[in-house]
Parts: structure tokens; C-alpha cells; sequence
């Protein structure tokens, strides 16, 4: 999935947060290793589930994500169905 734009998707460094105004790019802290990346960390997350609804914007690639994660179901031995 590849966007169609240069643009940033936020700022590389960013003000201090001002409380008292709109943040358009809010952040919070994260422990160390609690973010993973890829579709078969996501499946080894989905599959401690036994119904798991995702939802998102129109924009996205939802038959790569559905293939994606099918691929990365099979490959843990999980059987998955999609709506």
C-alpha cells in the first residue's frame, strides 16, 4: 500500500504541547516495545481475540489487509473469516 503524496504524515519535531489549544498532531508516550510492526505481529495480537472487528478509513486497502492477515492466520495454523 503506497500513498500518493510526499507529504509528511507529521511533523519529524514538533512544539512543546500547549494544553490550552488545538493539537492537530496529539502524542503520547509509549513504553519501550509496545508498538510492533508488520501483519504477523498483528495476527499473533488479533488471535488472543475470539471476535476482532476492524474498522478504518475509506482510503485503505482493505483487500491487502484481509489477504495479509488470512496469509498471516494460515501460517500461526488459525482458520479466519471476513465480512
Amino acid at each position: 500500500m503506497r500513498r500518493k503524496t510526499s507529504q509528511n504524515l507529521i511533523p519529524l519535531y514538533k512544539k512543546t504541547d500547549d494544553e490550552s489549544t488545538y493539537d492537530i498532531y496529539p502524542t503520547y508516550g509509549l513504553n519501550r516495545g509496545v508498538v510492533k510492526t508488520g501483519y504477523a505481529a498483528l495476527a499473533r495480537e488479533i488471535s488472543k481475540e475470539s471476535i476482532v472487528i476492524i474498522d478504518g478509513y475509506i482510503g485503505v486497502d482493505w483487500i491487502e489487509v484481509r489477504d495479509a492477515l488470512q496469509s498471516s492466520f494460515q501460517e500461526i495454523g488459525l482458520n479466519s473469516s471476513f465480512i
